[in-house]
C-alpha cells in the first residue's frame, strides 16, 4: 500500500511546482509624445528607460545581500521609438523605479516630470501588473544660430572656432562663462550653431587650439592669421558683449562678426623651481582673461616651454589683463604624506593634482611685448585649526568625521584644496593653499 500512496505524493508535487514558479505579473509604460504648443505628434523619438538601483545608503551589505544585489542587477532596457501618432510602449517591466527620457534630433532632451528645461525629472515607480498610460511628453524645438566671420577689409575669415557659451555660477559662487556649442568657420567665412537649447546666451569667435583647428582641413587651406578672441558684436571685453535670446525653434541668422584689425604681442619670461633652484622639467602653461566678475577656463594653446633654460612665451596675446599660470607636470609616483593620507582613489587622483608645486601671477600687456616674467613654483602651504561646538564635544555629533572645511579663494583659482577628515577633537588642516601675487611689470 506504500507504493501507491508514494506515487500520489510525486504527482501532488509535480502539479503544485509550477504554480510556486510562477512568475509575478509583469507592468508597462504606454505614452505620447508631442510638440509643445502645438500639440503635433512627433514620430522617431527615440524613448529611453533606465532602471533606478535600490541600493541602501545606510550601510555597506553584507555579503550574501551584496551576492543578490549583484545577480538581481537589471537587464539592459532596449529603448524604443515613437510611432507616427506619437506613441511609445515598454512592456514587461519588473516592479521598482524608472527614470524616462525622450530625445530626437531638432528638440531639446527631455526627462519625464521635468518642470524646466535642463532641470531634473521625476522617477516612475511601478508594482506588479501595473499599466502606466498616458505618459505624455511635450518637446520644446531648438534654436539655431548662424552668421558670418569676415576681417576688417571685408573678406572671409575661414577656419575659425565660434562658440556659444552660457553663464553660470561655479562651485566657488563666482560666475563663469561655460562653453555649449562649438563650430567652425567654412571657406564663405559662414558658421551655424544648430539645435541650441532656447535660453540666454554669448558668442564669441577666435583662432582656438591649433591642433584641433587641423581636424577636417582641406589640404589647400591656408591657417587664418591670429585675432584675438572676440564677443558679439565685436568686443574683447566680455562684460560688454551682447547677449543672444535664442528662442524655441527660432532661427538667428545674420549674427555676424567683423574683426577689427588687431596689433598682438608676446609674453615672455621664465620658471624656476624654487625647491631645486633650476627649471622644472615638465611644465604645464596656460593663460586666461582676467575679469573682476567672471571666471574663465585657462588656454594651453599659442605657448612654447624650454625645459633647458626655463623660458616660456605666449604668441598672439591681445591687449588686456590675463592670469599667467604654472604647474609641474603630474607625476604619479609622487609619495602622498603621511598627514594628508586619503580615503578614496579620487582623493589620491585630487591629492596628486594639489601637491604639485605651482605659480599663478596677474599681468598686463598694452602696446609693446611683455618680457622678463619670472615665475617661481613653490609648494603650498599648510593652514591648520580648530573647530569647536559650544556647550558639547565635536565628537558627539552623529556624522561629525563628514564635517569639512573648505578654502575658497576671492580670485579665479582653480588650485584642489582636498578637506582632510575631522579628527574627534576638532583638528583640521587644509593643504597645498597658493598664495597668488601680482607680476610688477607691465607692457
Amino acid at each position: 500500500m506504500a507504493m501507491p500512496l508514494l506515487a500520489a505524493s510525486v504527482v501532488l508535487l509535480l502539479h503544485a511546482l509550477p504554480e510556486q514558479q510562477r512568475q509575478s505579473p509583469k507592468a508597462s509604460i504606454e505614452g505620447v509624445i508631442a510638440r509643445i504648443g502645438s500639440g503635433e505628434p512627433i514620430a522617431g523619438v527615440q524613448v529611453t528607460l533606465s532602471r533606478v538601483a535600490a541600493v541602501p545608503f545606510d550601510a555597506a551589505p553584507a555579503a550574501d545581500t551584496a551576492a543578490t544585489l549583484q545577480t538581481s542587477a537589471p537587464a539592459l532596457i532596449p529603448s524604443t521609438a515613437s510611432d507616427r501618432e506619437g506613441k511609445f510602449v515598454f512592456k514587461d517591466l519588473d516592479p521598482g523605479s524608472y527614470r524616462l527620457t525622450a530625445a530626437r534630433n531638432g528638440y531639446v532632451r527631455q526627462e519625464y516630470g521635468q518642470r524646466v528645461i535642463g532641470g531634473q525629472g521625476t522617477m516612475v515607480t511601478l508594482v506588479e501588473g501595473q499599466a502606466m498610460k498616458d505618459v505624455a511628453f511635450r518637446l520644446t524645438p531648438a534654436g539655431n544660430v548662424s552668421g558670418h566671420v569676415r576681417d576688417f577689409a571685408g573678406e572671409p575669415v575661414t577656419g575659425l572656432r565660434v562658440q556659444i557659451l552660457r553663464s553660470a555660477y561655479d562651485g566657488s559662487g563666482k560666475r563663469a562663462l561655460q562653453t555649449v556649442g562649438t563650430t567652425r568657420t567654412d571657406d564663405r567665412g559662414e558658421y551655424r550653431l544648430y539645435w541650441v537649447t532656447p535660453g540666454r546666451y554669448y558668442l564669441n569667435v577666435g583662432l582656438g587650439n591649433p591642433d584641433q583647428r587641423a581636424e577636417g582641413r582641406s589640404p589647400n587651406e591656408v591657417a587664418a592669421q591670429p585675432y584675438p578672441t572676440t564677443y558679439y558684436p565685436g568686443t574683447l571685453d566680455p562684460s560688454k558683449a551682447s547677449i543672444l535670446d535664442v528662442q524655441p525653434g527660432a532661427e538667428l541668422s545674420g549674427i555676424d562678426f567683423v574683426l577689427a584689425e588687431q596689433e598682438l604681442y608676446r609674453i615672455r619670461g621664465t620658471v624656476t623651481d624654487a625647491r631645486t633652484g633650476k627649471p622644472p622639467e615638465g611644465l604645464e602653461l596656460s593663460i586666461a582673461p582676467r575679469q573682476p566678475d567672471i571666471s574663465f577656463g585657462f588656454s594651453v594653446f599659442n605657448q612654447t616651454y624650454n625645459p633647458a633654460n626655463g623660458t616660456f612665451e605666449f604668441r598672439n596675446v591681445a591687449p588686456g589683463s590675463y592670469w599667467i599660470r604654472a604647474n609641474t607636470v603630474l607625476n604619479p609616483d609622487t609619495p602622498i604624506t603621511p598627514n594628508a593620507a586619503p580615503r578614496t582613489v579620487a582623493e589620491v587622483f585630487l591629492n596628486l593634482i594639489s601637491s604639485r608645486p605651482a605659480a599663478q601671477a596677474a599681468v598686463d600687456i598694452s602696446g609693446s611685448d611683455l618680457e622678463n616674467v619670472a615665475l617661481t613654483l613653490t609648494s603650498g602651504v599648510s593652514i591648520r585649526g580648530l573647530l569647536t561646538v559650544e556647550g558639547q564635544e565635536l565628537s558627539t555629533l552623529a556624522g561629525f568625521e563628514g564635517i569639512h572645511v573648505e578654502f575658497m579663494p576671492t580670485t579665479p583659482n582653480k588650485y584642489v584644496h582636498l578637506p582632510r577628515p575631522m579628527q574627534p577633537d576638532g583638528a583640521f588642516s587644509l593643504d597645498n593653499v597658493y598664495f597668488l601675487w601680482r607680476i610688477p611689470v607691465e607692457s
